[in-house]
């Protein structure tokens, strides 16, 4: 039994190093293609039972979330890319452009910093944009730097139009790993069922339906950010023990 167990572990982690290793080429990959990564710290409260903060960790991304992230966003892209190859109108998770004005505001900012980054009318602005986030990594600027990058990009959201996700330099993106919380996914999931059972798929409501999501996940998205605020003025506002 003893034997079997010590196999089994064996192999468990031989695929474990296996996967990891794809990720690492996938997320390097992506890399090379332009993918934009931000690498921003998140907070998190321990709250008492009555819901009031007692205090807060720093929530840091790790290597396991990293090979968990890749392959999500393997399997989206490789579902929006059938979706797309059958010509059926599709429910894409899309990302278009920078604004072009908060573009300047930022080189015009990080000029007085010293950085001589060109963000507008760049050949390649994923790479310039990439360049800049690593040139500020570990720097006092760098919270403002994201934050301002952050506020420049478009808003993500569903559509049946296509046009490719700026942020991940894909051509074809969807979001298909969380159907039971995210209802653009169960609908991703309805058109690949119709697929593969060679069956037709008609939404005549689907652009509307996309935009209602899209809607509402911004308004969740706000309400978040409001709770966050307001728990971290709570947090700030308590008492310090002597």
């Amino acid at each position: 039994r003893d034997l079997h167990l010590s196999l089994r572990r064996q192999r468990q982690m031989c695929i474990r190093d296996r996967l990891y290793l794809i990720s690492k080429s996938l997320k390097k990959e992506r890399e090379e293609k332009g993918s934009i990564f931000f690498n921003k710290e998140e907070i998190r409260f321990d709250v008492d039972k009555k819901g009031n903060p007692v205090g807060y960790k720093i929530k840091k991304q790790k290597e396991a979330n990293f090979l968990i992230e890749e392959f999500m966003l393997l399997a989206n892209k490789a579902v929006a890319t059938k979706i797309k190859e059958h010509t059926r109108t599709g429910v894409y998770r899309v990302h278009d452009l920078p604004d072009e004005k908060k573009l300047v505001e930022i080189e015009r900012f990080i000029k007085n910093l010293g950085y001589n980054n060109r963000l507008v009318n760049a050949k390649n602005i994923n790479k310039e944009i990439n360049n800049l986030l690593k040139s500020c990594e570990g720097k006092p600027e760098k919270n403002v730097i994201d934050m301002m990058v952050i506020r420049a990009m478009s808003k993500a959201k569903y559509s049946s139009q296509n046009i490719g996700h700026f942020g991940l330099k894909f051509e074809n993106y969807s979001h298909f790993t969380s159907p039971i919380r995210r209802y653009p996914d169960l609908m991703v999931h309805r058109i690949l069922f119709s697929i593969l059972k060679k069956e037709k798929f008609h939404d005549k409501d689907i652009e509307e339906k996309c935009l209602h999501c899209s809607q509402r996940e911004e308004l969740a998205t706000k309400a978040e950010r409001a709770s966050t605020k307001s728990v971290s003025y709570t947090h700030l506002t308590l008492p310090t023990k002597a």
